[in-house]
């Protein structure tokens, strides 16, 4: 309401610059992020040098009511910037699939990040499940990666069950084993006691 303006760049260091609604993001302020696109932040914008625009930070953070929020303003911010609507539609879709410096689209670090809604959210909205980061990796192979990490840890997990199943079963059999020899060992004793 004081009229400032909410799409000042933070500078950072090396001259970095992000603006100030993924700042936001990066200081875990929901609220503020929502301060800030009611008054007006600019939500095509990207930092500087690492090109994460706040769909970047949104998406990593499994912040769907954000993303839904950022899409609906940035269809509207390019519809109104090209009054094209094909060059709208291009404007939007190279905003969807802005690739930060590592590659990585909005779709990319969803699916690092495991967020199943915010993918759905993101491929409704025309997100390319196609590009390549630069490591060379579709989100669709990261999520394969989640998948098999999730197994490997859900395998492991039984497996540490079964160990120490085994285990108890093992001390189980050895306290039993002890009690039967001392049991011997007393009964011996108690025969020779009572034959003295």
């Amino acid at each position: 309401n004081s009229g400032a303006n909410p799409n000042i760049p933070i500078i950072g260091e090396n001259h970095s610059k992000s603006p100030l609604l993924n700042f936001a993001f990066v200081i875990n302020q929901p609220t503020i992020v929502e301060a800030l696109l009611d008054h007006g932040a600019d939500v095509m914008t990207a930092s500087s040098p690492r090109m994460r625009t706040a769909l970047h930070w949104a998406t990593e953070k499994n912040n769907e009511k954000i993303a839904i929020d950022l899409i609906n303003r940035a269809k509207t911010a390019t519809r109104n910037k090209a009054k094209d609507p094909q060059k709208a539609n291009a404007l939007f879709y190279a905003w969807l699939n802005q690739a930060n410096d590592s590659g990585a689209s909005a779709l990319h670090l969803a699916a690092k990040s495991s967020a199943p809604d915010v993918i759905q959210i993101l491929v409704q909205a025309g997100a390319d499940y196609s590009l390549k980061d630069t490591a060379g990796y579709t989100a669709q192979n990261y999520l394969d990666q989640k998948i098999q990490a999730d197994e490997d840890r859900k395998v492991a997990a039984q497996e540490a069950r079964v160990r120490r199943a085994e285990q108890a079963e093992n001390d189980r059999r050895e306290s039993a084993a002890n009690q039967q020899g001392l049991l011997a060992v007393l009964g011996g004793a108690a025969i020779g006691y009572a034959t003295s």
